[in-house]
Parts: C-alpha cells; structure tokens; sequence
C-alpha cells in the first residue's frame, strides 16, 4: 500500500496536486456540502479538500478523498481490473496438480498467517483519550445538509460484537449527532445491527458498538463491497492489503478497532431504552430521508490521533465520490457473478447515487429463459437488494445506453419479453413501500426459435478481413476533423 495512515496519503496528495486547502471558514451546514458537489462535477472528480477551519470545531476536516481515480491509487491498483485479478488470485482453491514449487509459494498456512490481523497493547488511534464528561461530539466537524435534522456521519465504519466469538461484524449506517454524548443510528431491516440488537435484548445487556473514522481505505471499500460468500470485510481488506491490518482493544468496550484510524467513538445501544429516535438524513439521489423509532448509541469514549483530520463522505447524487466505490464495486460483482453464471459476459451499474437501481447485463444464450435466470439471479444477490431495473443483452453488444437501448427497440416484445416480480427494495427509494417493491426486467436479447423467436436475418457487420481493409482505405481519405 502506499500510505500506512491518512497524513501520509494527504501529503502525497498534496504533492501531486490533488489537495485542495481551505483556511477560510467554511461552515459545516450545507457550505461543506456544496462546495465537495461542486468539486466532483469536475471531470476528473475533482481535487480532494481540506476544510481547516470549521466553526465551532477544534478539527480539520477532509472530504471527496477518494473521487476520481484516488482510491485507486489508495488501494495500489491501476484499474478495478487489476484489484479484482489480485483478489480472485488469493480466493482461488489450490490446483490438485500444482507442483511442489508452487506449493511453496501459495502454501496456505503461509497465506493465512500473512493475512492474519495483528492485535496491538497501543495504537496511534488512542494517542488522546477522552472519557466521561471529556466527550464533546459538537468539538468535531461532522457535516450536513440544511434539511438534514442534525450534522451527519455517512460513512463511518460501525464495529458491532461478532457471534459466538467471531470477529466483528462492520456496516456503515448513518448517524446523526443528537447530543455532545450520543447518536441516533439509522439502521434500516438490511442492516446488521437490527439483529444484534435483538440478540442483545433478548440477553438483556447493553449492546456495545464502536464507530470508526479515518480506517484502511481497503476496509473502507470492503464494508460496502459486493463480498464473495465467506469473506467478510476484514478478510478482504487484508487481502487488497497483502497483510493484516492493525487492531487495538478498545477502551471502555470489547470490541478490537483499526489501531491506525483517524478517530474512534465507542459506546453501546441499550435496548432496555425505548427506540424513540427520529431524524432526517440525505440519500444519494438527492432527497432527505426521514426514519423514526430510532435507537440511540451513548458515547462512553472518544480516542484519536493526537492531530487528527476528520474524513467524511457527503451523499449527493452524481457524480459523487461514491461513484468510485461502486466502479470497484462492479467489476468485483462481475468477477462473481461470472463464477456462478458463466455465461453472462458483461456487468454495468447505472449510476444513480450510491446506491445501485439499474444495471445492464449482456449474456451468451444457451438455452430459452436463460436472460430471466440471470435476472432473478441478480435480484436474489444481498448487494443488489433495491436494484430495481436490469436489461438483458446478447453477448457483443455494447453496455452503454444507446447500443442496449436499441437492442430493447429491435429485440424486445413488451408482453412477452418484459418481467415485473415483487421483492426486497431501498429503504431510501420514496417511490416503493419502504423496503419492498416492485422490479422490471426487459429481456433484449435476440429470442431462440424455442422461446417463441424467428430465424434472425444476418447483421449488416462486415468481416473482420473487410473490417481491416475498409480501415485502411479510410486513412487514405485524408479527412481530419476540425
């Protein structure tokens, strides 16, 4: 990896020309927020920025840091092409004939040990440690938008008890400040925390939970990434690293942290206390949310760096620095979609926020139906629970809209090839019953004389050899565009 810690990527950044600083005071309600969509209309995604002087905080804060290509770079890949390669080369089973100058190299003892977490006595993220009447949510500048009910935290890695022993289970709810010393948290039925609570409940003890900022880029990704089945996200990170991360014990819950984060809030959710919270927060598609009979989490310590910088994301529609994640994110539910359907030759997401509503898939038929197998197949997948309209094409076809669109126009009988199902939804989709709804699928592929098609005419596409031929005559035309 190219940094071990946040100053270290903010200073190469810097010396790159992909920080931009501000010492004006900018405020935390909307001004942040603003000024972070301006910067990712920028075709390249815009600079990272550095708010320094946030009022009525004692902290710096960053924010588009990993737009355009900058998670890549955080990552250490050259393309989402490359990450994937190197995450399915270390899942991929050993060969029954591999040679025993290979299975030095991919020893699985070995592999495992490399990838092992390290458990640290102290860390960098417990420099400073503040506890009881020390605990001041308002000193940091956690952001909002002006119709968001309170500042907000959208991407904050929540850190909540694993099962019988097992590591944490990590997600990403959003949390809104309700006060110096606690959160409301916005879990919805597809998160995970629900089902800790209840677990928690029914054993009538607090429910301990740490949040974590400023954590491995690659754990970022992973908390939200369409995860093989087994892996979970501390696993892949610790694969996209090449090594273990860092973890240190936290200090008023037992819950092992990022010892090289930014900044870490432990707490607990008490179930005995009634689930009253209410508030507004924004969606990537550009309105507010608004959830009720939300449970709070009371803050029992705050321990960071001894300067930290406070990393946010701002939901916003795109282009949005979420649009990075989900460009790994695609090309990672590619690769897996792939290994359980291999027929299906190609995989995009629609961007519309940061959260996936459409997709085209482009598939080699085998046999008639194929393009609805594929369909409820990825409408079944847990990462694409509110994807709600999916196009199938033939393999060739080109995923961009004007090339899948005209396969709808010649390919697509709106009675026969146009499905509609009923299944799990977006809890941040206003225009279904929150999370369920309905789903459309067109099938645009060219039908089999066996699923009530026609003998296809040949298409106009020339052959390769005239292909190359007519390329060459063309650069004897001598025309140039002005």
């Amino acid at each position: 990896m190219p940094y071990d810690h946040l100053s270290q990527f903010l200073t190469l950044l810097a010396a790159e020309g992909e920080l931009a600083r501000l010492s004006d005071e900018v405020q935390g309600v909307s001004e942040v927020g603003q000024l972070v969509r301006r910067a990712a209309q920028e075709s390249s995604g815009g600079p990272a920025l550095l708010f320094e002087e946030i009022p009525g905080t004692k902290f710096p804060l960053v924010a588009n840091l990993f737009g355009g290509r900058r998670l890549l770079r955080a990552l250490d890949a050259a393309s989402p092409a490359e990450l994937v390669s190197r995450i399915a080369e270390s899942l991929a089973p050993m060969p029954l004939d591999a040679s025993l100058e290979n299975l030095r190299g991919a020893n699985p003892l070995t592999r495992a040990t490399r990838l092992a977490p390290r458990f640290l006595k102290t860390a960098f993220v417990q420099q400073v440690v503040r506890m009881g009447k020390d605990v001041d949510l308002a000193e940091f500048p956690f952001p909002r938008w002006e119709r968001e009910s309170a500042p907000t935290l959208a991407s904050a890695i929540a850190f909540l008890p694993g099962e019988n022993g097992q590591p944490a289970r990590l997600e990403t709810p959003i949390l809104q400040v309700a006060d110096r010393g606690s959160f409301i948290v916005h879990w919805t039925a597809h998160h995970q925390g629900p089902a800790v609570y209840e677990q928690a409940r029914q054993q009538g003890k607090p429910m301990p939970v740490a949040i974590v900022l400023g954590a491995d880029p690659a754990l970022q990704w992973a908390c939200s990434a369409p995860r093989p089945v087994g892996v979970d996200p501390q696993q892949l990170a610790a694969i996209i690293r090449g090594q273990g991360l860092n973890y240190v014990r936290g200090r008023t819950v037992e819950i092992d942290v990022p010892g090289d984060a930014e900044l870490v809030i432990e707490g607990y959710v008490d179930p005995q206390e009634p689930p009253e919270g209410h508030g507004l927060a924004a969606s990537g598609q550009g309105h507010v949310t608004e959830r009720t009979d939300l449970p709070r989490l009371r803050v029992t310590a705050i321990t960071h760096r001894a300067n930290p910088v406070v990393p946010v994301s701002i939901r916003h529609p795109s282009p949005s620095e979420a649009d990075s994640f989900q460009t790994l994110s695609e090309a990672l539910l590619e690769w897996d979609v792939k290994r359980s359907l291999p027929a299906v030759t190609g995989l995009k997401l629609i961007r519309t926020g940061e959260l996936v509503r459409g997709a085209f898939a482009s598939l080699r038929k085998e046999f008639p139906g194929q393009a609805r197998q594929v369909m409820h197949h990825l409408w079944g997948h847990p990462w694409l629970a509110g994807l709600k309209t999916l196009v199938v094409v033939d393999a060739g076809v080109p995923l961009d809209d004007a090339r899948v669109w005209q396969a709808v126009a010649t390919y697509a009988d709106p009675e026969r090839d146009v499905v509609t199902v009923k299944g799990t939804a977006d809890f941040d989709d206003h225009s279904l019953w929150p999370g369920f709804g309905s789903k459309l699928g067109i099938d645009a592929t060219r039908k089999r004389v066996d699923e009530g098609g026609i003998e296809w005419p040949e298409p106009l596409e020339s052959a390769t050899s005239l292909r190359t031929r007519l390329d060459y005559l063309w650069s004897k035309v001598g025309w140039k565009r002005s």
